[in-house]
C-alpha cells in the first residue's frame, strides 16, 4: 500500500452512500494494492466511523482514486516537455 491522502468525499442526498476520493504516491503497483486494500477495509472503516460519530445514517463507503491528481501530473509532464523543447 502506498502513501494515501484523502482528497474529498461526496455524500449522496439520502446520506446512505459516500464516495471517498484518495490519491496515492508511488508506482502503479502501489496504486493497485492501495485500491484493493481500501475496498477490503471499507466495512471495517465504516464500523470505526460508526463508533466515533453519531449520524442518522451510516453511509456505505466506496473508494475512488482522485482523477485530478493524475491529470495534474500529466499536465505538468507536458509543460516540462514543452520547456525542454523550447530550450533546444
Amino acid at each position: 500500500m502506498g502513501f494515501v491522502t484523502l482528497t474529498g468525499v461526496d455524500v449522496s442526498p439520502d446520506l446512505r452512500q459516500a464516495t471517498v476520493y484518495y490519491s496515492v504516491l508511488g508506482p502503479a503497483e502501489q496504486h493497485e494494492a492501495t485500491s484493493k486494500a481500501l475496498h477490503h477495509a471499507g466495512s471495517h472503516l465504516r464500523a470505526v466511523l460508526g463508533h466515533q460519530v453519531r449520524l442518522k445514517y451510516l453511509p456505505r463507503l466506496s473508494f475512488r482514486e482522485d482523477p485530478a491528481i493524475t491529470t495534474g501530473q500529466r499536465v505538468e509532464e507536458i509543460i516540462r516537455e514543452l520547456h525542454r523543447q523550447e530550450g533546444q
